[in-house]
This record gives structure tokens, sequence and C-alpha cells, in this order.
């Protein structure tokens, strides 16, 4: 066996009943991570759920595929553990799974507007898998994080 390294972490399980809590979808471009970091404290979330994947909510953007079905699972999975209230749908800009900023010719107008697009696609794939619980979108630029109201149909 290799080197250990030594930690403690506590034992029971967490609910979201009893302390502010969340489920983020987000992302694994670590340029990012600061931004994550700062929207987690500044929410005061002491713990949340996260699911971390290339392109965060882009891939609930294409509703039907595997892996939007596979999220939607996570959701329920982690939902039925921690009993969390709420779903935050998080992008960001220069997306390497959305073509990045190149893909929108660096013009950062037209790249938010579609990562604004596919975040409402996302969020309305959430809603009608799970009604009960909230969904927020948000989307991080190299200079904010930005929440979009998304409009409940």
């Amino acid at each position: 066996m290799g080197q250990a390294i030594q930690f403690t972490t506590p034992s029971d399980h967490y609910d979201f009943r009893k302390e502010k809590g969340c489920c983020i979808l987000w992302c694994t471009d670590a340029r990012f991570t600061p931004a994550l970091d700062k929207f987690v404290a500044e929410r005061g979330y002491m713990r949340y759920d996260l699911i971390r994947i290339a392109g965060g909510a882009n891939v609930l953007a294409t509703p039907e595929g595997d892996g939007a079905r596979f999220v939607i699972g996570q959701f329920g999975a982690l939902h039925n553990l921690h009993h969390f209230d709420s779903i935050i749908l998080m992008m960001h800009q220069d997306c390497g799974a959305c073509g990045g900023s190149k893909a929108f010719g660096d013009d950062c107008a037209r790249e938010l507007q579609d990562l604004n697009l596919r975040l409402s696609t996302a969020c309305k794939a959430v809603r009608d898998s799970l009604p009960s619980i909230k969904v927020e979108t948000v989307l991080v630029t190299f200079k904010e994080i930005i929440s979009i109201p998304q409009p409940v149909l």
C-alpha cells in the first residue's frame, strides 16, 4: 500500500433540511474554480453537492442525451440523500465544451447570449424532470458572476 495522507472529516451525512445548501452543476475548467469558491462563499453555503463535468450545465442543453439523463439521475439521487431544495446550473465564458470564445468570433455579447440560451434550455430540462426543486442559472465571465433569472413557464 502507498503512503497515506491523514485527515479527519465528519462521518454523519448532512441534510439540507437542517442547514443551508444546494446542488451545483459546474464545469471542470480550473480557471474558474476561484469563481465557484467566491460564489459559494457569497451564498453562505457551508456544504453543497457538486457535480463537475466538462461543460457544466451544457450537458442539459440537449435534454434527450445520455449525459443529460445521467445528470438528472444524479440530481435525483443526491436529493434523496441530502434533501436540497435548489439546483444551481452554471456555465462560463470561453467554455471548450461550447467551442470556446473563438466559436463566436471572440464576440463576447454573442457568446454570452448563446450560453444564456443553453442555460435556459438546461433549466427547463431540470424543471420538467424535478418540478418540486428550485432551479437557478448562473453565468460566469472572466470578470463577474451573473445570476440569470429564468421565467417559470
